[in-house]
Formats: C-alpha cells, sequence, structure tokens
C-alpha cells in the first residue's frame, strides 16, 4: 500500500466515510475528468494538473472558502493562478515541481570547456553538434501531461507569449507566440530527435538511460533510476549525469518567469 492509499484510509476512518482512491495513468486524467464532469459522475475529488481548472471550471465547486481556511495568502501567486478562474478558486493547489536540462558531460570535454555544454546562447549550436555527433537533444514534443508541457509552456513565455493575458482572454494568437513557434521549428529538425513528437514522459527516459539522446528535459526521477536501479540503464549512467538550469532568456531567449530545465550530461 502507497502512502496516498493510507492516506486515503485513515482518512476515512476519521472522517468515517468511505474512500476508494482510483490509480490511473496521468495521460488519461483529461479524459476521465471530461467523462465525469460531462456525465455528473464518478470520483468526488479529482487531482488536476496544469491548467486544467480553467478547462473544467464548469464542472467544478467554489474552493475559495477552503483556500481561505488553508491560508490562502500562503499559496504562491503563480500557482493560484492555475486554479482561480475569474476570482473563484476551481481547486486547491497541491504541489508545484520543475525539471532541468541534463547532458553527458563527456561533450563537454569535446567541447574543451568543463562548464555546461549547451549554455543559453549557443543552445541551437551546441545541439546541432549533438545531432552531427549522432546524440541528438531528445525533448518530449507529444500529447503527453508532463515534459512536453515543461519545456514548452518556459518556451513560450520566454518569447513574451501567453495562453491567456491578465484579464482573462485567451491571447495564444500573437507575435510572440510565432516567434517561439519558429524557434523550435529551427531548433528542433536542427538540434532534436524529430521522433520526439510521438514521445511520452517515458519515452525520453527510456532514450536517456540507454545513451541514445546526449540530453533531456526531465525530473529527478530519471537520476534516481540510473542511481538506485542501475540495471535499468547504461551501465555506470548515474556518474554520467549531470544538471543545469534552463538557458537565460537571453539565450534561447529562456526563461523570465524563473523556470528551470535538467540537462543531462553523458560521460560515454
Amino acid at each position: 500500500m502507497c502512502i496516498r492509499d493510507q492516506q486515503a484510509a485513515e482518512f476515512g476512518k476519521q472522517a468515517g466515510v468511505q474512500v476508494t482512491l482510483e490509480h490511473i495513468n496521468a495521460n488519461d486524467l483529461a479524459a476521465r475528468a471530461t467523462a465525469a464532469i460531462e456525465g455528473r459522475k464518478g470520483p468526488d475529488i479529482l487531482q488536476l494538473l496544469n491548467n486544467y481548472p480553467h478547462l473544467y471550471a464548469g464542472g467544478l465547486e467554489d474552493h475559495n472558502q477552503l483556500i481561505a481556511e488553508l491560508g490562502g495568502d500562503k499559496f504562491y501567486p503563480f500557482i493560484m493562478d492555475a486554479v482561480k478562474v475569474e476570482g473563484v478558486a476551481r481547486g486547491v493547489p497541491y504541489f508545484f515541481g520543475v525539471a532541468r536540462t541534463r547532458i553527458a558531460r563527456i561533450f563537454s570535454r569535446r567541447w574543451g570547456s568543463t562548464s555546461s555544454p549547451i549554455p543559453g546562447k549557443s543552445i541551437s549550436l551546441h545541439g546541432k553538434k549533438l545531432k552531427k555527433f549522432g546524440m541528438p537533444i531528445g525533448q518530449t514534443l507529444g500529447h503527453t501531461f508532463g515534459d512536453a508541457p515543461g519545456f514548452a509552456y518556459p518556451l513560450l513565455w520566454s518569447f513574451g507569449g501567453v495562453e491567456v493575458d491578465d484579464k482573462g482572454k485567451v491571447a495564444i494568437n500573437s507575435k510572440e507566440t510565432r516567434a517561439a513557434a519558429e524557434f523550435v521549428k529551427e531548433f528542433w529538425f536542427a538540434a532534436c530527435d524529430e521522433g520526439g513528437l510521438a514521445w511520452d514522459d517515458t519515452s525520453n527516459n527510456r532514450a536517456f538511460l540507454a545513451e541514445t539522446i546526449a540530453c533531456t528535459l526531465n525530473g529527478a526521477s530519471i537520476y534516481f533510476v540510473a542511481r538506485n536501479t542501475p540495471e535499468k540503464a547504461a551501465p555506470g549512467m548515474a556518474d554520467k549525469i549531470g544538471h543545469f538550469l534552463m538557458p537565460t532568456r537571453s539565450g534561447w531567449p529562456l526563461p523570465h518567469r524563473g523556470d528551470v530545465l535538467e540537462l543531462h550530461h553523458h560521460l560515454l
């Protein structure tokens, strides 16, 4: 029994109710949420991601009072923006995670540098070198919940693009968004494994741990797998991994909201 099952069971005892906790794939959340809200049946509580509260606002309860009881002013403003729709909190912030970019340290040496092999201003240049070497940047950019938006959102923001403006109006159609898209197009074909368009959140992990890509954006899990279950990774992989922040705005230009990426370093 995992910790969440234990918490659910304990809550059920304290509240005198029967609690059923359902474990589903994170990529199935959107479909399950849509079915529950449109069908008016299903779970009483949903764990949603990213901007989902805005997508399903019409089917979610007003959580303003609960937010206040939890000390609403203690939540980071940016995470409240994710759940508050037209002044009404349609959810309760649970957690926020970041990723970093990882790349094999061997490439730093080949370029005659001991610093991060992809400093901001030259990420496209070094990415081209990586791809020519046969070890491209491997970025998830398919329909998946974590690494793809974790890469795309900061990049969009770094160019000044937004999905919704300060007044709640959809503002994705802008010159800033188009500039970001043009950068991604050039960067993708020049530096990345183009199969990433079909990858989910496990694909880049597998590719990186198998040493078929040089770097990727990911959470800490990719390192823990290499360190704690070395049989699931290339030999000595854990000691080949390095981490650094997402390139700065002057580099991608990325990002200006404190977002971070992790690039993995292989020592090969």
